[in-house]
């Protein structure tokens, strides 16, 4: 116990003074000592800096002591930007400086901060921020001018923690976007020579050099011992380590400044790998080349050797060469079910002696590999950088049980094979993405399949047979049939532009267009099926959603890009036995759909549906907002069957349980969708001349409100032999011009509107006089129309209104206003609604109210004062007769 008492207090008394002699220093003396360090900074500085708070501390830095500089800022050099801004900087120097006065600042560490580099057009940097000092004859720099004397800085070690690094070159057109998490250097950097040793890991945002992204959203480490000497402008790299992801590369060898080039370095660099993976070495790829290469991993060893030597500058770059080989190696990927085994291959790059774009060669050369039992051959070379010679080989079977994740995400099976039959690709880029280069291309091969499947959205689509031959600049399809989704395809055609337009830009610049001319036949095709297994699963809408338009791949594009329409110009010529839609069957489909100038167009076609037959012609403009114009004509269709098939056109009012007949129609519509393949209804129009022959309507709730208003039983159920109207619908308002209905009920003229929120205002002309002599007789069974004809010698004006949604009716006597409403859309069709319907159809019969509905000229008055009465007092139609009688 006396030990340990003692120890206590040999331990105990020394950290207890150190802790008084810390708070009494940095209590009396610590805003002096932080005012003399940030004040010497200042001096050496050519830009403004601040900071929010200075503090000396004792404990955290011990055996130290530092000055901590919370919320720094300094400027760039350029006077506009930040160039360092950082949470904490902290500047240390040895602790027995505080009793000597004087403050050696050794090293520097910076937290949580922002390093804003950048050379503008004309290679004017912003970090040069430090006043230069002459030097005496023992190579030494002075104090500054106006400097005390007592503060010094002879960095010879730095940290980094949490560091964002962004570095813009306009000059060479590099940036760098990274983020240090944790960096040590240490070296006597105030020498003109020094040995430099550093260690970091960093998380790398990307790296572009000349447009091109190096390294995106990679980890980064290196471990480097640098020997620099600052007046001969020299870095020599001794044995250093550098690691990408989980591999490790060793790096030696030099860069050194070129003096009479300002800006320019000499490499000379080794660069060697061992153990290396495919997938690592990809990744050294540009951004773009490594989407469609990446994730490729390799189970066996890769050997890696790169150099690059030579010099740098703005017109031309080093020579650079690098060499990676695989013998008897597995390759893998993610999206595949297997792997492709026994692979060996070679793969060099050189871009020339004098570093010179058009000297660049890539070349894979004896790539074999098997998978699945099936052997896979290929070659590819590249010459050139700008506009690249290509010469590329492909022969082997591809098993889909395996690769079929490399063609989708979506895609959840597959199985049998793509039989690819020595495709040969041979011609400079340039050519193969301009049609009028083409002829200078030599391309050849064929892919057959048999009983090749894909599986999507729980359907699965089989290729039973096919062949897809290439011949330069000719891609024929002979006898492709496919089955699946309730649906088979027997599809035959020749196009041209193919490869023009798989090489085409994301703006098409060379503006290339695949022309054909094909043919489709089905038995049979379920439209519901089809476009469920090519619909996206992510954009998919709920179980029992509503269609909502065309969703073309195009809506997704960005504003700008070119689109899958404007690259086709062709026509398939159509035939299908039996097409299902919803709850729509239709036979004896015939037709053509065109493309063209980035519109489908749909000519000529025939189709047998919903008891009669159509007839159409449309229009759809393609791209990022979809538009539609439509034309068809329908004769004799069944409105009951039509209007169940159609669910009813998502409406309330009159559906296929409320009315009967034959239904010829000409229909015009314009139809818009936005980006994102919304239906716009707001937009919709909607144009149509309807003939409604044999017509029956049965329990029309509208017409049981009036039943109730006017004491007539038999408007439960209303025959009529010809129906004849316009109708039009704008501004998400369904228009009803006035219509005469002779019916088995009573005669009458009806008009008004109804918008989507099922809203509506209708005005009527009743024959009342008709209603009223009818109450005597009997029943008519057969519900035979009646005739127009004056019989009561008065006619009753009611107008309607409410929401059929919310079961809100309204009703009144309006002689005045109804008559006024039906007069003005007589007027109406004729100068309106008829002139674009003979535009679109050609002449029509339009409304004619028939002579015997007039209003008795002696009786007008009359029932004109005593209906205007009842609407005051509250009175109903059937009153107002059996007082007049």
């Amino acid at each position: 116990m006396r030990l340990a008492k003692k120890l206590l207090l040999w331990i105990g008394v020394p950290i207890a003074a150190f802790l008084l002699f810390s708070f009494i220093v940095v209590g009396f003396f610590g805003n002096q000592i932080g005012s003399l360090v940030l004040g010497e900074l200042k001096k050496r500085l050519k830009t403004p800096m601040d900071c929010e708070k200075v503090e000396l501390n004792l404990l955290w830095s011990f055996p130290n002591a530092s000055v901590n500089l919370h919320h720094f800022h300094v400027m760039g050099s350029d006077g506009r930007d930040t160039l360092l801004k950082a949470e904490n900087l902290s500047l240390r120097f040895r602790l027995w400086g505080i009793f000597s006065g004087n403050y050696d600042i050794h090293s520097v560490s910076v937290e949580d901060a922002l390093l804003a580099v950048t050379v503008d057009k004309k290679g004017r940097a912003n970090y040069d921020i430090w006043k230069e000092e002459p030097k005496n004859d023992q190579n030494q720099s002075p104090a500054p001018e106006n400097s005390s004397g007592d503060v010094a800085f002879s960095i010879q070690k730095g940290y980094l923690r949490q560091v964002r690094l962004i570095y813009i070159d306009e000059l060479q057109d590099r940036e760098i976007a990274l983020r240090v998490d944790e960096a040590n250097f240490s070296g006597d950097f105030g020498s003109d020579r020094f040995q430099l040793q550093s260690d970091a890991n960093i998380f790398c945002g990307y790296i572009s050099l000349g447009g091109d992204k190096y390294l995106e959203r990679k980890t980064l480490h290196y471990d480097l011992d640098v020997a620099i000497d600052n007046s001969a402008g020299t870095y020599t790299l001794d044995d250093g380590e550098i690691g990408i992801g989980k591999n490790t590369f060793s790096a030696s060898g030099s860069v050194a400044k070129i003096p009479e080039q300002e800006g320019a370095l000499r490499f000379d660099l080794d660069l060697k790998g061992k153990d290396c993976d495919i997938g690592t070495l990809l990744s050294l790829l540009p951004s773009g080349t490594e989407e469609g290469l990446g994730g490729f991993e390799s189970d066996a060893d890769l050997n890696f050797v790169a150099t690059v030597k030579g010099d740098y500058n703005k017109k031309r770059l080093p020579h650079i060469t690098a060499s990676m080989g695989l013998e008897n190696g597995k390759i893998s990927h993610p999206k595949m079910n297997g792997k492709i085994r026994d692979v060996s291959f070679r793969l060099n790059f050189s871009n020339g002696e004098n570093g010179r774009a058009q000297d660049a060669v890539l070349h894979l050369r004896d790539f074999q590999g098997n998978l699945e039992g099936n052997p896979i051959g290929m070659e590819l070379k590249m010459q050139g950088i700008d506009n690249p010679l290509i010469e590329f080989d492909f022969n082997g079977k591809l098993a889909l049980a395996q690769i079929y994740g490399l063609l989708g995400e979506s895609f959840t099976g597959g199985n049998g094979e793509l039989d690819i039959e020595k495709v040969s690709l041979r011609g400079h880029l340039d050519d193969m993405t301009d049609p009028k280069g083409m002829p200078r291309v030599d391309a050849s091969g064929a892919i057959n399949l048999y009983a090749a499947s894909l599986e999507q959205n729980g359907e699965t689509m089989i290729v039973q047979k096919g062949r897809m031959a290439l011949s330069d600049n000719d891609f024929q399809i002979s006898d492709l049939r496919i089955e699946g989704a309730g649906c088979d395809f027997a599809i035959n055609g020749l196009f041209n532009n193919l490869i023009p337009v798989l090489f085409a830009d994301s703006v098409n610049s060379d503006k290339a267009v695949m022309d054909f001319e094909a043919s489709l036949n089905a038995q049979n095709v379920d439209l519901d099926r089809l476009l469920n297994f090519f619909s996206d699963p992510s954009k998919q809408k709920e179980k029992g959603g509503k269609k909502t338009g065309p969703e073309t791949a195009e809506s997704a594009n960005a504003q700008g890009s070119v689109t899958i329409g404007q690259m086709l110009n062709g026509t398939f010529r159509a035939s299908v036995g039996q097409l299902k839609y919803g709850r729509m069957v239709a036979s004896g489909f015939n037709g053509m759909l065109t493309f063209s100038d980035n519109k489908l167009l749909l000519k000529d076609v025939r189709v047998n549906a919903m008891g009669g037959s159509l007839e159409l012609d449309s229009e759809f403009r393609l791209g990022t907002r979809p538009e539609m114009e439509m034309i068809f004509n329908t004769s004799d269709l069944d409105i009951s069957r039509a209007l169940y098939e159609w669910e009813d056109f998502d409406q309330t009012s009159v559906t296929s349980k409320n009315i009967k007949g034959q239904l010829n129609a000409n229909i015009f519509v314009r139809a818009y969708w936005n980006e994102k393949g919304d239906f716009l209804s707001d937009k919709l129009y909607a144009l149509a001349n309807i003939h409604l022959k044999n017509g029956e309507l049965v329990n029309v709730e509208m017409l049981k409100q009036l039943s109730k208003f006017i004491k007539v039983q038999d408007l439960d159920r209303v025959v009529f032999t010809d129906l004849r109207n316009q109708f039009e619908i704008k501004n998400r308002v369904f228009v009803l011009p006035a219509m005469f209905i002779q019916s088995s009920a009573l005669n009458l003229t009806v008009a008004g509107r109804q918008d989507f929120d099922n809203k509506f205002d209708y005005y009527f002309k009743v024959n009342a006089g008709q209603v009223f002599f009818d109450k005597f007789k009997r029943h008519n069974p057969n519900h035979t129309p009646k005739k127009a004809k004056k019989n009561g010698l008065f006619n009753l004006y009611v107008h309607a209104y409410g929401n059929l949604a919310k079961k809100e009716f309204n009703w009144k006597f309006d002689k005045k206003g109804v008559k006024a409403v039906i007069a003005a859309d007589e007027q109406r069709q004729h100068d309106e609604i008829q002139r674009t319907i003979r535009e679109k159809f050609g002449n029509v019969v339009i409304f004619q109210e028939p002579a015997e509905l007039e209003d008795t000229p002696e009786f007008t008055d009359d029932w004109k004062d005593d209906a205007d009465n009842e609407e005051e007092n509250g009175g109903d139609g059937g009153f107002l007769w059996e007082k007049k009688k």
